[in-house]
């Protein structure tokens, strides 16, 4: 779910069963959000407008989030501040792209993207933006041939690997055998 309600997961940036690290974030709105390290928060001013991007594992006391109509069951986006932030390591390590780059978990408004290639080369405020321009040519593709898509997707399933682990030359060698299947 996205803040415009239900949008389709286009892409699975990666999805294991297996044990993974996360950072745990208590909000004084009694909601809790587990996300990785690398995943991106967006951080919002007290209207619920985006201010800015950090990966969960820079979170900080003090920090606001936006929480979801749904969560606070009003009409408005509200927001919510971060209280705690923990360590901790569950099982499963999930990251669904939707079209417009957000998620709802948890009644928490989140990106989507997680750290990929951009970091350290630009600024994490910009780089979850940057990443959703680079995918607008998948989400295009999705547009016109869903089942390409989820057929490239597909020849990841079983591999625990995030993207962001893969070759280039293996990423492309299974756009191109997508196609020609």
């Amino acid at each position: 779910m996205a803040r415009n309600g239900f949008e389709p997961i286009f892409f699975q940036g990666h999805a294991s069963k297996d044990a993974s690290p996360y950072v745990r974030l208590s909000l004084e709105s009694k909601l809790t959000l587990e996300l990785s390290p690398d995943h991106y928060l967006r951080l919002v001013n007290p209207h619920g407008e985006l201010e800015t991007h950090v990966l969960a594992k820079d979170a900080a006391v003090g920090m606001r989030l936006a929480v979801s109509a749904e969560a606070e069951a009003e009409a408005e986006v509200k927001t919510a501040t971060v209280l705690q932030v923990e360590r901790t390591v569950l099982a499963g390590a999930y990251n669904p792209y939707t079209t417009s780059g957000t998620i709802i978990v948890n009644g928490i408004e989140v990106s989507c993207h997680s750290s990929w290639f951009l970091e350290g080369v630009t600024s994490a405020a910009a780089t979850p933006l940057l990443y959703q321009q680079l995918l607008a040519p998948l989400r295009a593709l999705y547009a016109v041939a869903p089942r390409l898509v989820k057929s490239f997707c597909a020849k990841f399933d079983g591999d625990n690997r995030p993207m962001s682990e893969l070759g280039l030359r293996q990423i492309v060698g299974s756009i191109f055998t997508s196609v020609s299947a």
